[in-house]
């Protein structure tokens, strides 16, 4: 789900744990929320879906009660659940985002637990592993920001995410043609998405068309020499389109619809935040 080859990225930056591991060390012993329990946001129910009436599936009711009656937090998000349960990583209120949606990466997630689940296809040919190698239901991947950050051979930080994102076929968009993974991960370690990130951020007190042209500019010509060195060979017949990115879809990733535009909307045992 989510951008095509993301996973096969940062897969390399992965842990293999055991669920009873994680519960135990970074729930119980370093119990950062002060519950000796680890917090998980997990997407159930998708907005929207057809098999209920417009903007709801006919389980979410029943669901809300339940999770009510069993004391356990819930928010309706506004967009994308990945979206949500990263602005409520981020800021504490969770502590792991669990989905098989890389798309959680891309917003700005700080630890995801990988659903492990076999019935997902792309765990039935990638299994998780214990620490003897064989493929265990007991353990799952887990990923988090700086590791992927530190890594060697991915480096992806907030920017370079959202660059990937933008420039691979996704959720929201086809991407560029002919830039596979291996040319967006390369112009990402280059800082390009740091730069575009920042670009973003500037776009409500100037006017940053200009300054996006330069970094298209700059962009076209790592593809054409390949001078830091971060993609397999020069690409001199491969350049950006004049209108990338679309404004949109970079919002869409960068600053999406949460309850950090219009407050929580949800029950439960509430967490108070500040934005």
């Amino acid at each position: 789900m989510g951008v095509q080859g993301l996973w096969e990225v940062v897969n390399k930056a992965g842990q293999s744990r055991s669920l009873s591991n994680l519960a135990v060390i970074e729930g119980f012993e370093k119990n950062h929320s002060g519950n000796r329990a680890l917090r998980i946001g997990i997407g159930t129910v998708k907005r929207g879906s057809k098999m209920g009436k417009s903007g709801s599936h006919n389980l979410t009711s029943g669901m809300k009660r339940l999770l009510e009656i069993f004391g356990v937090e819930w928010r309706m998000a506004l967009g994308e659940a990945e979206a949500e349960l990263a602005y409520l990583n981020r800021y504490g209120v969770i502590d792991a985002v669990l989905t098989d949606d890389v798309d959680a990466l891309i917003f700005g997630a700080l630890r995801v637990i990988k659903n492990s689940s076999l019935t997902l296809s792309g765990n039935k040919s990638n299994p998780t592993l214990d620490s003897q190698g064989k493929p265990s239901k007991y353990h799952a991947m887990i990923y988090t920001a700086e590791a992927i950050r530190r890594h060697p051979d991915v480096g992806l930080t907030r920017g370079g995410f959202v660059l990937f994102a933008m420039l691979v076929k996704g959720d929201y968009g086809d991407g560029v043609g002919d830039v596979g993974k291996g040319i967006a991960l390369g112009l990402a370690r280059c800082g390009f998405g740091d730069e575009l990130l920042e670009l973003f951020h500037r776009r409500s007190t100037e006017d940053i068309r200009p300054a996006l042209a330069c970094w298209r500019s700059s962009v076209n010509l790592e593809l054409h020499t390949n001078s830091k060195k971060q993609l397999r060979h020069s690409y001199p017949a491969l350049s950006l389109p004049p209108d990338f990115p679309n404004m949109q879809i970079l919002e869409n990733y960068i600053d999406p619809i949460c309850c950090a535009r219009v407050g929580s909307i949800g029950g439960g045992k509430c967490v108070t935040m500040e934005s």
